[in-house]
């Protein structure tokens, strides 16, 4: 059986509603795209009161780069306080923080074993002495003993050469023999002879003697200098300010406290004349030298300072300068008293400058809001600034004398480009 089939008609839609999906989707794209031009950088503006801003004028002054830092009253000097000897600590004489004068005695040491030492070294010393006494004794009465030989010889000598000049006499008239004349010519000789050597042994002993007296007073005066010597440390027990100051002990003495030889027992602090000491950053360790010129106000008072000592030792990002005064220091300073110290970094110079604000941080002083002549808007401009110290910038680039910019309240201000001032 055939059957016919027709082919069922297809219903189309029209091009909008077929499109629509489409249409819808660029169209949000497209506001998208003006929104975000509309909210671009360029050209956005903010409305800002004028109570939130720190407005400043440029000017052209003269401007001196310096340091402000902090100066801390210091004594001029410390001498450290030394144990000269060891031993217990028998008495202490002045008190911490009390002034004291050159060779004042501060505290008393005792030391038994080097007492007994001095003893002995003493006894020691006396035996010395006696024995180089006898000593001496006994070479002057040996030096007696020879000079009576020679006075002896010499007698002899006289009297043996009368006789020889009579038998000599004798001998050539005939009365003499030859064979006596002889025997009394060699008994003249050999008395001669025998008086020289005794002559020179006397010339002999007294140079020994005197060569022995020397090395027994060398010996004696040895024994007299290390008894002297062990009295002075006997004197080292009496701890002595070496110069006026203000004592300060390291710690907390006790009586009968072991002291060691060269143990520190404190400082003294020379407080006749002051100095500033001053941490300063390490970026300008290499700006800072001896002989700066620097100075505080006190009272209403400038005290003109000079830098006196620069250590080049970092410690904590930080080095140390010494100040000391130019001048007379203020009256009753008191250790450990600070003052903002201004270190001169070079000459006053006539420069176009700025106050210093936050623009600094939030700009990174790349660029500042300049006014415009009417002082109700403000745009960015963008500048060079050179030098600097604790009140103002050098302005280098981008700003004249006489312009008005805003220094600080860039919190508030986001990524605004122009700022409409209220």
């Amino acid at each position: 059986m055939h059957i016919d089939r027709m082919d069922k008609a297809i219903d189309r839609k029209p091009w909008l509603q077929r499109n629509l999906k489409w249409i819808m989707t660029g169209m949000a794209v497209a506001c998208l795209l003006v929104y975000l031009l509309l909210t671009a950088n360029f050209g956005k503006t903010l409305r800002v009161e004028t109570a939130k801003l720190s407005i400043a004028s440029v000017e052209e002054a003269s401007f001196l780069e310096y340091l402000d830092v902090e100066g801390i009253v210091q004594p001029i000097s410390v001498v450290k306080l030394n144990a000269r000897e060891e031993g217990s600590v028998k008495e202490v004489l002045v008190e911490e923080g009390s002034a004291v004068k050159t060779g004042e005695v501060i505290m008393l040491l005792d030391n038994p074993n080097l007492r007994r030492q001095i003893e002995e070294e003493g006894a020691e010393l006396e035996k010395q002495r006696i024995n180089y006494r006898e000593k001496i004794i006994e070479m002057e009465q040996s030096n007696i003993n020879l000079r009576k030989q020679m006075l002896q010889a010499k007698f002899e000598t006289g009297n043996i050469r009368k006789k020889f000049d009579l038998d000599e006499q004798e001998y050539r008239m005939g009365v003499m023999t030859k064979a006596r004349f002889e025997i009394a010519r060699d008994e003249y000789e050999y008395t001669i002879a025998r008086n020289h050597l005794t002559l020179q042994e006397l010339y002999n002993d007294s140079i020994t003697r005197e060569i022995r007296i020397e090395l027994l007073k060398n010996d004696l005066q040895r024994q007299v200098t290390k008894f002297e010597n062990s009295r002075e440390r006997l004197l080292q027990l009496e701890v002595r300010a070496p110069i006026d100051g203000q004592l300060s002990l390291s710690q907390r003495v006790e009586i009968g406290e072991q002291m060691a030889r060269g143990q520190n027992i404190g400082e003294l602090k020379v407080i006749t004349r002051f100095k500033l000491n001053s941490k300063i950053g390490e970026f300008y360790v290499d700006r800072i030298t001896s002989g700066l010129h620097a100075y505080f106000m006190y009272q209403n008072r400038r005290y003109d300072l000079h830098v006196n000592r620069v250590s080049p030792e970092i410690k904590d990002n930080k080095f140390e300068a010494d100040f000391l005064f130019t001048g007379e220091p203020p009256e009753n300073l008191n250790l450990g008293k600070s003052f903002r110290v201004q270190i001169e970094l070079s000459q006053p110079e006539n420069r176009i400058i700025i106050p210093r604000g936050t623009f600094f941080q939030n700009t990174g002083g790349q660029w500042i809001f300049k006014l415009d002549p009417s002082g109700r808007r403000a745009y960015k401009q963008y500048i060079v600034l050179g030098r600097q110290n604790p009140a103002h910038y050098e302005v280098v680039e981008g700003l004249m004398p006489g312009d008005r910019v805003i220094v600080s309240g860039y919190d508030y201000f986001g990524d605004a480009t122009e700022l409409k001032i209220e």
